[in-house]
This record gives structure tokens, sequence and C-alpha cells, in this order.
């Protein structure tokens, strides 16, 4: 877990965001996402 904190598993909190804005915050959603589901899978 101490593992992702780089840029390629998005933003822990979608304040952290540069912009909140709605593009930002779904792209990050999406990489936090896909992230989740290769975890489970292993």
């Amino acid at each position: 877990m101490e593992d992702e904190e780089g840029p390629e598993y998005g933003k822990p909190d979608f304040v952290l965001l540069d912009q909140v804005t709605m593009e930002d915050f779904m792209r990050n959603l999406q990489l936090r996402g896909e992230w989740g589901r290769e975890d489970r899978s292993q």
C-alpha cells in the first residue's frame, strides 16, 4: 500500500487536485478505480 503514492494512482483526496473541476475529478476517480480493480484481482 505504501507504494501507491505516485501520479499513476491518482490523488487520494480530490481536494489535493491542482484544479477541482468535474473533468479533473472524474479523471482522478477513474485512475483510483483502475488501480483498485487491479489490486483486488491479485
